[in-house]
């Protein structure tokens, strides 16, 4: 239902609200999510909250435009109207990493707000969701099985331990 521009890309900015707010998520249920993940278009139309939870199903890509995601999610304002603002900071976030990612989001067809053509410096650390609760009340990081997990408990009476690399529930 998306159609394609002249020079065979998708015309996401087009897409209906319900495809890009839950494309991800079907296609992570069809392990079909990379192929959108390595799409920059999509990557900035997309709702980042539909995305973001996509992502961090379990099986889905890790690495490349994934990593990059993750690093630019907590500036991703929400909104069909904040593509533009979206892709500035998906780009950033691809400076920082170095990627190819950075120059594709520059050759789209946007009007960015801002650009960025260089960065110096290490980037930040992602932020990661790792699981539910009703309300945390403690939280530990520790080692299990010479990984890094998080221990985290809430007021459901559940204590929990998330893998901190994949955020997977291991325990």
């Amino acid at each position: 239902t998306v159609a394609d521009r002249a020079d065979g890309t998708r015309e996401w900015s087009a897409a209906h609200t319900y495809v890009l707010s839950q494309l991800a998520g079907h296609a992570a249920d069809a392990d079909r999510l990379a192929s959108l993940v390595d799409d920059p278009g999509f990557l900035v139309a997309a709702d980042p909250a539909g995305l973001f939870a996509a992502l961090q199903r379990s099986g889905q890509p890790r690495g490349g435009n994934t990593q990059i995601y993750r690093h630019a999610y907590p500036h991703l304002p929400p909104g069909v109207n904040a593509t533009s603002e979206r892709a500035s900071y998906l780009q950033l976030a691809a400076r920082r990493q170095g990627a190819l990612l950075a120059d594709q989001i520059g050759r789209l067809p946007l009007n960015l707000p801002w650009t960025t053509r260089w960065v110096s410096g290490q980037p930040p650390d992602p932020h990661y969701i790792a699981g539910r609760h009703r309300a945390v009340t403690a939280v530990a990081v520790s080692e299990r099985d010479r990984r890094t997990v998080i221990v985290s408990g809430g007021r459901d009476g559940m204590v929990r331990v998330w893998d901190l690399e994949s955020g997977e529930l291991v325990l």
